[in-house]
């Protein structure tokens, strides 16, 4: 069976899309079939859409996100999940409140790297160099932590 990981922020349109694309894509590139990657987030809305310089960053990063909505998470979700991997603090708080019953699958994805409780700032509304660097900060963080998501399979 396989393991299935969810990325969480704010609106799922930003952070948590860019690191369930990359992993994707990092998992493709490895030949790794035996995880499922998601994005959902704390207050998503269907209306929602990638736009701007994040999408003109992830598409010159060969990243594709044409089929992304912006999805609420939800019980099931986090019940049939290996593991999830919040943005920020607030994030795993909200989490953790509303389905306590799995708090030892959450953490900071920058936690789960071994750095501590360090939020991956939100870059939306920022100029484009912003965007850019916060999808090189979390794809250099998913190489990372690769290994540890792999153990098991």
């Amino acid at each position: 069976m396989a393991k299935r990981i969810i990325f969480v922020c704010t609106g799922n349109i930003c952070r948590s899309v860019m690191a369930e694309h990359i992993l994707k894509k990092i998992l493709k590139e490895k030949g790794i079939s035996d995880i499922m990657v998601s994005s959902r987030g704390t207050e998503a809305n269907l209306e929602y859409r990638i736009y701007g310089y994040l999408a003109d960053v992830m598409k010159g990063a060969g990243i594709d996100f044409s089929n992304h909505t912006s999805t609420q998470i939800t019980e099931e979700d986090v019940k049939n999940s290996y593991l999830i991997l919040v943005m920020e603090k607030r994030h795993k708080e909200f989490l953790q409140k509303e389905f306590p019953q799995i708090k030892n699958k959450i953490f900071m994805l920058k936690e789960y790297e071994g750095e501590g409780e360090i939020d991956i700032v939100d870059p939306i509304g920022l100029p484009p160099p912003a965007h850019k660097q916060k999808l090189e900060e979390i794809e250099t963080t998913l190489h990372k932590i690769l290994p540890k998501i792999c153990i098991g399979l």
